[in-house]
């Protein structure tokens, strides 16, 4: 609606309660301080028709003022936040634990977080980070959605230190960016839905082996074999908390969550692969590294320990039968 308002079009929008907040932060990144709307008690999904026509009759006037008065005399525009340099914050404590200590419990009240501690991204350990890329720390490399934060290189490598990433983890950082941007990757429904879908991060070429990234056992598990596929998973989710504004109870409103939404990487097992890597599939040159980003809304396991084709094949469409996914 605020792309229309933008052309001059006077709009209205119909909100459910709850999705206040996410409303809000959508039109300021449009650069509207206010825009008119009209605010159901409930979704209209599985209403009745005759909740579905009380709610209507409700918003009904306050919609046909939001679309006939005008724009200029009631609603404001916001300044557009610009691209500029990551502030210094300065936290301090009795020793480096207590500093350590209160800098996770302010990033937590600001959330900035994900909830486990996080790395400060003190200004050493940024450079550190940003020494992994010829590019500008102020280069663009996407806009996030859905509060349309701009993630510049300094500002995924501050993200990545937060996260526990070793400074060489950077440029597949920035190529899972640049993926979850596109928008056949549908990020704005990925991360302001009632559902639980999320990113699933696939890795190949050279630089799995180089960064060790884990494509066997316990590719998605914890442990020392998975310490970068669980760093590279949570630096892409606090890159879309604190760039792309998914915040929980603000604008991702997953009715449940899943523990995936933490972190969810693994590399392409491609020296047991008989295929084609996916880099492959999409055009790369054979033994070039790429990323493949995967909406999933969780895992099931299959399991058979069967060497016949066939079994193997009824034992994947059974698991397929079952699979808990609504998306």
């Amino acid at each position: 609606m605020a792309l229309i308002e933008k052309h001059g079009v006077p709009t209205a929008s119909l909100i459910s309660k709850g999705f206040e907040k996410a409303w809000q932060q959508s039109t300021r990144a449009y650069g509207f301080e206010v825009l008119p709307t009209a605010v159901t008690p409930q979704t209209f999904t599985n209403a009745s028709v005759s909740e579905l026509e009380a709610m209507v009759d409700h918003a009904l006037d306050r919609l046909i003022g939001g679309i006939t008065e005008t724009a200029g005399e009631k609603y404001t525009t916001a300044k557009l936040v610009s691209v500029a340099p990551a502030e210094t914050l300065i936290v301090e404590g009795g020793d480096l634990l207590d500093a350590f200590a209160a800098m996770n419990e302010l990033f937590l009240q600001n959330e900035w977080g994900d909830g486990l501690p996080l790395i400060p991204p003190t200004p050493n350990a940024v450079s550190e980070m940003l020494k992994q890329s010829r590019r500008d720390a102020q280069e663009v490399i996407a806009v996030l959605e859905p509060s349309f934060g701009v993630a510049t290189v300094e500002r995924i490598a501050i993200n990545a230190v937060m996260a526990g990433c070793k400074p060489e983890y950077l440029p597949v950082l920035i190529g899972a960016v640049q993926a979850i941007s596109q928008p056949k990757f549908m990020l704005r429904d990925a991360a302001v839905s009632t559902g639980s879908r999320s990113p699933l991060l696939l890795v190949n070429g050279p630089i799995v082996e180089r960064l060790g990234i884990n494509s066997g056992v316990c590719a998605l598990g914890p442990g020392a074999p998975s310490r970068a596929n669980i760093a590279i998973g949570r630096a892409l989710r606090l890159m879309m908390l604190n760039i792309g504004g998914a915040t929980p109870g603000v604008m991702d409103h997953a009715t449940q969550g899943q523990p995936g939404k933490l972190s969810m990487v693994c590399a392409e097992n491609e020296a047991r692969s008989p295929w084609q890597t996916l880099g492959e599939e999409r055009g790369y040159a054979q033994g070039a590294g790429s990323v493949t980003m995967v909406g999933f809304s969780g895992t099931l396991n299959m399991n058979t320990h069967s060497k016949d084709a066939d079994d193997i094949l009824r034992c994947v469409a059974d698991s397929m039968a079952h699979a808990p996914s609504n998306d």
